[in-house]
């Protein structure tokens, strides 16, 4: 029972028993306690992979969608053509998940608490980094597509090339120009998406800041990259009319023009982790804020009741699921042990003599089926 009731239970693969094996989720088969580490390590890196290639997915899918909406109902035709979509969607699938999941695992993920059961997939610092790369890939791409002005160069805008060449198979500098921006864009948030930072690491250590740290070592990483690179350059300067680009390529001027705009990515996102830093809270710190009481008259008597009627909600359902029982008897059983003070700040229900009455009978005839230290509930709530 204690195999099933863990959030990850491991049995021993030589000595441990076939009902030991059947109930555990990890069997380790050299009976070896270190490999304990390898697998937090190795489980722990898998979820920060998926997380990684979330987080680049989400921002090239936000940006693909908003230049294609727009471009299709200023110029009622997308800036970006139906192929090459199909080449984005291989950086940003394939060739994406190639890099990304292949980061090999350090000791450093050793170092963080484990995710809740309930975190959920998009953390608040994934949701900045992909509203911030998001943002500033949208203005550069928009700028390039309503202000072909700014490109170097004597370069005519999408329409004018239309007007002039209405039967060509090839495509305008101005647009090629615009898909070899937004490529190189997200080869450089790539580099970006290599960091899930955290609030407190981001103010105490420099390695979260540096996005090239330990790229060496993932020579996989360093290879699509390369491979990418390799291809878009052929792509731009050979396949024009296959990929709907100008005819015979890109001058030097306009290649320096592209990649530095794609480079922006880099510096961004220092403004972005300091966005982070200035903004959101740490765990500690959001903790102590969670913990702070209000003064029952005081302007924020309302946000408190709100507060406290949610974490008794909340902590109702981990006893009903510990309790086996309803989640009204859960809540109550919550709102018995904070009149108490068990384990939990001095927080003050209005409970009635009935429900104090009712939620004694509960723990008394509960606990002699299953016995639960009240005090430790909000505890299992973790996992690794």
């Amino acid at each position: 029972p204690a195999l099933k009731q863990a959030d990850v239970g491991f049995a021993m693969g030589i000595v441990g028993t076939d009902t030991a094996k059947q109930a555990c989720d990890i069997v380790l088969l050299d009976d070896n306690f270190t490999s304990i580490k390898k697998a937090i390590m190795w489980g722990r890196n898998v979820y920060d992979s998926i997380s990684k290639f979330i987080q680049f997915q989400l921002t090239v899918n936000v940006v693909a969608i908003v230049v294609a909406v727009i471009g299709a109902t200023v110029y009622s035709a997308s800036p970006l053509s139906a192929v090459q979509m199909l080449w984005i969607n291989l950086i940003m699938d394939s060739l994406a998940s190639l890099a990304l999941a292949t980061e090999p695992p350090t000791e450093i993920l050793l170092d963080r608490k484990p995710y809740g059961k309930r975190r959920p997939i998009l953390s608040k610092v994934m949701k900045v980094n992909i509203l911030g790369q998001s943002l500033l890939q949208l203005t550069v791409l928009l700028t390039i597509l309503f202000y072909p002005a700014i490109i170097p160069g004597d370069v005519e805008s999408n329409d004018d090339y239309k007007d002039a060449y209405p039967n060509s198979s090839y495509g305008s500098t101005h647009w090629t120009i615009l898909f070899n921006v937004f490529v190189w864009l997200q080869l450089f948030n790539e580099l970006n998406s290599r960091k899930l930072q955290t609030t407190k690491r981001l103010k105490t250590t420099w390695s979260e800041w540096n996005v090239f740290e330990g790229i060496s070592k993932n020579w996989r990483f360093v290879a699509v990259l390369v491979v990418t690179t390799v291809a878009q350059v052929v792509i731009v300067q050979v396949g024009g009319s296959a990929f709907k680009l100008c005819e015979g390529g890109l001058s030097l001027n306009h290649w320096l023009f592209s990649v530095g705009l794609g480079a922006l990515s880099l510096p961004w996102q220092f403004v972005v982790n300091m966005m982070m830093v200035l903004i959101l809270p740490s765990e500690e710190e959001q903790i102590l804020v969670n913990n702070i009481k209000f003064s029952p008259g005081g302007r924020n008597s309302s946000s408190r009741r709100w507060d406290l009627l949610r974490r008794n909600v909340r902590h109702g359902f981990n006893y009903a699921r510990v309790f086996n029982t309803s989640v009204k008897k859960g809540i109550l059983i919550n709102r018995m042990t904070i009149l108490r003070g068990t384990n939990r700040p001095n927080y003050r229900y209005p409970i009635t003599k009935s429900d104090s009455l009712e939620t004694e009978k509960i723990i008394r005839s509960l606990a002699r089926d299953r016995v639960v230290r009240l005090g430790s509930m909000q505890n299992q709530n973790r996992t690794y």
